[in-house]
């Protein structure tokens, strides 16, 4: 198993910056991409049809927009405070188990012993991310960097893969490990 450089921080593991570097460049794509379909559709919508209907129908691009915008910003937000997590801490390897709910969610979450404390359910923010297909040979360990509270970044084995993650309250209805 590869061992992390406990006395670094996480960002100084080449492998490591070269995922939050793109991480960084997909998140500014999909911001940039939002934005000029926005300013596209507004534009086609006030050239093509201007009527007495346009007016609402500008609005309403203005606004499906504006949310279409900041939803795709919340992925460059993220990856800037990942990166901050990840320069003040260094990698650690934690025991994991995959789960999934059988409940209304299908989103993979992440069981880690973080501190002595007890375990937490941890899962992927801003969007969903299944860390479990990355996990490759080690899918009972996962590289943690960040405080034992657990709002912090995880990687598979390797820090190849950078996903930030946040403490959940444990689902009242059954889970099911993977």
């Amino acid at each position: 198993m590869t061992r992390p450089a406990l006395t670094k921080t996480a960002i100084e593991e080449p492998v490591t910056a070269a995922g939050q570097r793109r991480r960084h460049q997909r998140a500014r794509r999909w911001s940039a991409g939002m934005c000029v379909a926005t300013v596209a559709g507004m534009t086609v919508g006030v050239l093509i049809h201007p009527s007495d209907a346009s007016p609402p129908m500008i609005v309403m691009s203005f606004l499906l927009g504006t949310l279409a915008i900041w939803f795709a910003s919340l992925g460059l937000f993220s990856a800037r405070r990942a990166e901050r997590i990840l320069r003040a801490h260094p990698w650690r390897p934690v025991p994991c188990e995959y789960v999934v709910h059988t409940g209304s969610s299908t989103t993979w979450q992440l069981r880690a012993q973080l501190s002595e404390e007890g375990e937490l359910l941890l899962q992927p923010v801003p969007y969903d991310c299944n860390l479990h297909k990355r996990a490759g040979d080690y899918r009972t360990t996962i590289w943690y960097a960040g405080p034992p509270t657990g709002k912090g970044v995880v990687s598979p084995v390797g820090g190849h893969f950078p996903v930030r993650v946040i403490p959940i309250p444990e689902p009242q209805g059954r889970s099911r490990p993977n």
